[in-house]
């Protein structure tokens, strides 16, 4: 199950990423969030 949260983690992180790209801008928000995501990988 384990690895199966990472993945999970993963995948969203990288559409996070993708989409912040794609919109070409980075809220404090989004920073935050994505700030929390690392940690929750980590």
């Amino acid at each position: 199950m384990k690895n199966i949260k990472r993945i999970t983690l993963s995948i969203t992180l990288f559409f996070m990423c993708s989409t912040a790209m794609v919109h070409a801008q980075t809220t404090d928000d989004e920073t935050k969030v994505l700030n929390k995501m690392k940690v929750a990988l980590n």
